[in-house]
């Protein structure tokens, strides 16, 4: 299936809030070729009568365009379609199991029980046992977390001697207040900055991370306590209750709490307990009772803390505060516009896609035509600069001459588009003249011979004039083009060179919304009709912010709202439109909305609103995402809170 078949349909799932097509269609997977034939002539025959409903005018028109594509996908290629169904299921449940496999890792130590108890939840979800085990050989890379050292190689110090306490780290006691942490975990950072070995910074920066990110949530910060408490009594970690249980660690396992009077231990605020380097066996030391356990660490003297030797190990639950503000900045090298001429070879191009800002930059490269192959679907996220392939296929074109658009978008919100004109010749440029000459000469002898020149007519040709095309946009367009040539943006783009008599493509292209394109024919002596462009959104902006990854940054509240007021019009036109049956009506709609670091929506949250219409919050969200907001400092994020549209609601739909 081609990949762009899949954004589609996944686009129109979305919309719809459907899973998969068969779920859509109310279909078994396994039903006959012609009763899913019959669903489908069903659903466009009710698709036609609903194109001028404005509930369901979206849904109607993408059914009737991409018919045959849903014969195809369904029917066709039905085994397919199913198979990256079962993929996608196969992922949610992996992402599911993910955390299962995040909190038993914890601790920083993978113990035998615990990866019997992944595999056993895994399982009971129907996931297959060699996809558990490559998911947890991927988390224990990224989380720099180790499996449990055989018994028999251990020696005294067992599972608890890779235990990080993170309360020892920032110096704080396990009863201490969120604020107090918090002030703890700068003021480290503030100490560990002036240190001169640029290693062990980053290495505590890390580990510092790792404890805030931790201690700052309460359910992960509940589930370390647990651990906390059975380290603190002598016992090895271990994962089977709940998300993350404990169990008594083997018998003489336990290590024992360090001595105030151990070199290793240093003053002030002391990082996690570390076992002596294996070089060096440990010396035995007797087990002291439980009840008269010396504490981890001694009281915090006033003087400023030493370095630490030993920052303990790394868990990997984050990156530094400085990893985390990196931004990303897409660009392209290429320019916009690439005219090729081809003949009957295939011929490569290439995009050359760059990195100016910091950070990775995860993001995938589609084509929307058939001839135009791109070799790389998926950005190198690591790479500063990279080049993208693209291979034109003369032979596949329907025509001589034919425009492609090449899309990058990022994870993050960014996209750019190239636009390709490719114009194929098929005879070399002298058999091509020479013909040409040949037919005017003989054009010329037949009209003499035949009387048809009067030399006596010497009035000139007049041109025919061109009738201009408007073009209606709807949100306002960053670019029209024809051909690939940018003619003009805006809501009303009014087009007064275009070819005549010959088809030719129109592109609209919007930040954050699907690019339109279609095939265009004005005939000679015709008024063509004003074309409406309704753009669809690129996403649903239903996935706010991860807010355990990315942090918020500052905005400046009065260029925020000034962008917003660049579209309070048509919010409030959206809900005088789709809320028209109720005139009289005040409608209230109050919203915190959520935008990238480079300014484009990702997330509206409703807070209130005293209305209940899918149309109408759809026909909202489009006008938001128009909005071009300010750059976020700081952050990777940015948010405006509580902002409230309202309007009178009038009959009809003005």
């Amino acid at each position: 299936m081609e990949r762009r078949d899949l954004e589609q349909i996944d686009a129109f799932l979305g919309m719809v809030g459907k899973t998969s097509l068969f779920e859509y269609y109310e279909l078994d997977a396994s039903e006959s070729d012609d009763n899913i034939e019959q669903a489908i002539k069903k659903r466009r025959g009710w698709a036609q009568g609903q194109q001028a409903n404005p509930k369901f005018r979206n849904e109607a028109l993408w059914l009737i365009k991409h018919n045959a594509l849903l014969r195809r996908v369904m029917i066709d290629q039905r085994d397919e379609y199913l198979h990256e169904i079962e993929n996608r299921s196969q992922a949610e449940k992996l992402k599911v199991l993910s955390t299962f496999i995040e909190g038993a890792l914890m601790s920083g130590v993978l113990t035998r029980k615990a990866e019997e108890a992944i595999h056993k939840q895994g399982a009971s979800q129907g996931i297959p046992d060699e996809a558990i085990a490559e998911r947890l050989e991927e988390l224990l890379r990224e989380t720099g977390a180790r499996r449990e050292v055989d018994p028999d190689h251990a020696g005294a110090t067992g599972d608890a001697s890779s235990f990080t306490d993170y309360y020892a780290l920032l110096d704080v006691s396990p009863e201490a207040s969120l604020d107090e942490i918090e002030q703890s975990h700068r003021a480290k950072y503030r100490w560990a900055r002036n240190l001169k070995d640029k290693s062990k910074v980053e290495e505590i920066y890390a580990q510092l991370d790792s404890a805030w990110r931790v201690l700052k949530d309460p359910v992960k910060k509940a589930q370390y306590d647990a651990s906390y408490r059975a380290y603190k009594k002598g016992f090895a970690v271990d994962a089977e209750a709940e998300v993350i249980g404990f169990l008594p660690a083997p018998e003489g396992a336990a290590p024992p709490p360090p001595s105030p009077d151990d070199p290793t231990v240093t003053s002030g605020a002391q990082p996690p307990v570390r076992p002596p380097t294996p070089l060096r066996p440990p010396e035995p030391t007797p087990q002291p009772q439980l009840d008269q356990a010396q504490p981890l660490r001694p009281p915090p003297p006033p003087a400023p803390p030493k370095p630490p030797n030993n920052i303990g190990s790394t868990l990997g639950l984050g990156t530094s505060t400085k990893a985390r503000r990196k931004v990303p900045r897409l660009s392209i090298a290429s320019p916009e516009l690439v005219v090729i001429k081809v003949k009957r070879k295939p011929v490569t191009h290439k995009i050359v896609v760059k990195n100016s800002g910091q950070g990775k930059m995860p993001g995938r490269v589609t084509s929307d035509r058939d001839w135009l192959q791109v070799n790389r679907s998926r950005l190198d996220p690591d790479a500063r600069q990279q080049e993208v392939e693209v291979v034109i296929n003369p032979r596949a074109m329907p025509r001589s001459k034919g425009v492609a658009l090449v899309t990058v978008v990022t994870d993050h919100g960014e996209r750019r588009a190239i636009t390709m004109r490719v114009e194929r010749a098929s005879m070399p440029v002298p058999i091509v003249v020479g013909a040409v000459m040949l037919g005017l000469i003989l054009v010329a002898v037949l009209a003499n011979a035949l009387g048809l020149f009067d030399s006596s007519s010497t009035d000139p040709v007049e041109p025919v004039p061109v009738p201009p095309l408007h073009i209606l946009n709807d949100p306002t367009s960053d670019s029209v083009r024809i051909n690939g040539s940018p003619v003009g943006k805006g809501e009303v783009v009014e087009v007064t060179s275009y070819p005549v008599g010959e088809p030719f493509t129109l592109s609209v292209v919007l930040d954050g919304f699907r690019t339109h394109t279609q095939e265009i024919t004005v005939m000679p002596g015709s008024e063509p009709e004003p074309i409406e462009v309704y753009l669809p959104l690129a996403d649903n902006l239903s996935s706010p912010p991860d807010e355990t990854r990315l942090k918020v940054g500052d905005v400046n509240n009065e260029m925020v709202l000034a962008a917003l007021d660049t579209r309070t019009e048509g919010v409030e036109s959206c809900l005088r439109t789709h809320l028209s049956s109720k005139p009289g009506l005040e409608a209230n709609l109050t919203v915190d909305v959520y935008f990238n670091s480079v300014g484009g929506l990702i997330f509206i949250d409703v807070k209130d609103k005293n209305f209940d219409n899918e149309s109408a919050m759809t026909c909202v969200k489009r006008q938001l995402r128009a909005v071009k907001f300010p750059t976020v400092e700081g952050g990777d994020y940015g948010v405006v809170r509580g902002h409230a549209f309202k309007t009178t609601v009038t009959s009809g739909s003005g």
